[in-house]
């Protein structure tokens, strides 16, 4: 999100395009439009709160995936996430991850017989 947002910044994209290329257009491409990707009554509460202006700094301190590798570390980027609220419930407020379990599984590949003989 920051590194979007930072890279948006110096081409300047609009907040409103910039919402729509990460909130509508992804739910629209994976075919969930009706139901993710708009603050609107019958759509799932999966919201991020970020403040778009604080910077941050990355380092092997703030990243929260299993492998700490990555081209971001040591930039300083703009907007800070500051809460993750997914399916209505606290999932993530600064830097604390609250309630893991939030989600559910909107694909699942399903394998057949065949592929489980090859």
């Amino acid at each position: 999100l920051s590194a979007v947002w930072k890279a948006s910044r110096s081409r300047n994209v609009t907040l409103k395009e910039f919402c729509k290329w990460m909130c509508e257009n992804p739910a629209h491409f994976l075919k969930l439009g009706s139901s993710k990707g708009k603050i609107k009554k019958g759509y799932d509460a999966d919201i991020v709160i970020w403040n778009p202006e604080n910077e941050i700094s990355i380092d092997k301190n703030n990243i929260y995936h299993r492998h700490k590798i990555t081209p971001y570390a040591g930039l300083i980027l703009k907007g800070e996430v500051i809460q993750t609220i997914v399916n209505g419930k606290i999932v993530y407020e600064k830097n604390n991850f609250l309630n893991l379990n939030a989600g559910k599984i909107l694909f699942q590949e399903k394998i057949t017989d065949r592929e489980i003989e090859n």
